[in-house]
């Protein structure tokens, strides 16, 4: 049984998102596969992410797994969180989980490799027992899993293709405007969103009228940008949002904008290219928008020269696959598993 899941970037609406504004995201076309397959005991096989397979068993009160080492439950959070909410298989199986498309090396590229891992897992552990999964379930498996956010990466690595998310309008197809050339860049710094977040509810619990001010202008401006079909004017709403994103760091003390995102920033804004922080932002990615291919190009000659690199990407239409066919016996199945070594 296999199931995949692309990852995500969200274009705009970062943090507003967390209070009902809008965000535009992308599912891009990079996937995290899970492959399950019979197996005489129950294993995790992370294709790199752990140095070796790890086994673990069921406790006999539940359908949590029970890890002979903490650090392994620790980094297997997410699968005991999905497993812990489906009863406990029939027999054993082996669960391999790649996302190496996510990383650069052992740096996460920030491409929302949770929630892709999230929906493939729950969808392949579904399976197991003739059902699917939901885009809720897998939203609510995610929350729990991760203690907060707005559940918009799940819908991209779920859905697929681009979408705008608001709390009060869950999903809708979304499209860019004809004539706009979009490039991602990859700082070389990876940077932690929980702890991003935790530190935003801090400062809202301790600022609540200067929160909600500074979270307004991120609300209003997203939603311009999200009502917009032309190019320019697209790019000068983002531009916009990408402003009030800013104050909005400043407001809160996030790190929205630390380097090299302030440097590349500034450099656009002198090139007549609009960027920003993609995500919580404080490392991971950026986007670069124009109208003028040429001058995006000059753009991101000056990024590379800067040693940071470009992350090609196209917009996955597809969403979460899932192929339900057992392998009809262990051999077949450690088969498998040898060819994707």
């Amino acid at each position: 049984m296999i199931a995949s899941a692309p990852g995500k970037v969200m274009l705009f609406g970062e943090y507003g998102v967390l209070e009902g504004g809008p965000a535009v995201l992308a599912a891009i076309n990079r996937r995290a596969t899970v492959r399950l397959v019979p197996s005489d005991r129950y294993q995790v096989d992370t294709c790199g992410w752990l140095p070796a397979p790890v086994s673990f068993e069921f406790s006999a009160n539940g359908p949590a797994p029970v890890w002979q080492d903490a650090e392994d439950g620790h980094r297997l959070a997410l699968f005991s969180t999905i497993a812990g909410h489906f009863p406990r298989p029939t027999s054993p199986v082996k669960i391999r989980m790649d996302t190496s498309a996510f990383f650069d090396g052992s740096s996460k590229l920030g491409i929302g490799s949770s929630a892709a891992l999230c929906v493939a897992l729950a969808a392949a552990w579904s399976g197991i027992f003739g059902r699917s999964v939901s885009l809720r379930q897998c939203q609510e498996l995610h929350a729990q899993f991760q203690g907060s956010g707005s559940g918009a990466d799940v819908i991209a690595c779920y859905s697929g293709g681009l979408v705008c998310f608001s709390r009060s309008s869950p999903r809708k197809p979304a499209c860019l405007p004809s004539g706009l050339h979009l490039k991602l860049v990859w700082t070389g710094l990876s940077a932690s969103t929980s702890s991003m977040l935790e530190q935003l509810a801090a400062y809202r619990k301790s600022h609540s009228q200067a929160y909600l001010a500074a979270v307004n202008a991120l609300v209003n401006t997203a939603a311009t940008a999200s009502r917009q079909v032309r190019a320019s004017e697209w790019i000068a709403a983002v531009r916009e949002f990408a402003n009030a994103l800013q104050g909005f760091a400043r407001q809160t003390g996030l790190s929205i904008f630390r380097s090299p995102h302030r440097e590349l920033a500034d450099l656009a804004g002198q090139q007549g290219v609009l960027y920003k922080p993609v995500g919580a932002g404080g490392g991971d990615l950026g986007l670069v928008a124009s109208e003028d291919a040429e001058l995006l190009q000059s753009f991101c000659r000056q990024i590379t020269a800067r040693g940071m690199s470009l992350m090609d990407f196209e917009i996955d239409q597809q969403g979460l696959f899932v192929d339900n066919c057992w392998l009809s016996n262990k051999e077949l199945a450690e088969e498998a598993l040898q060819q994707d070594d």
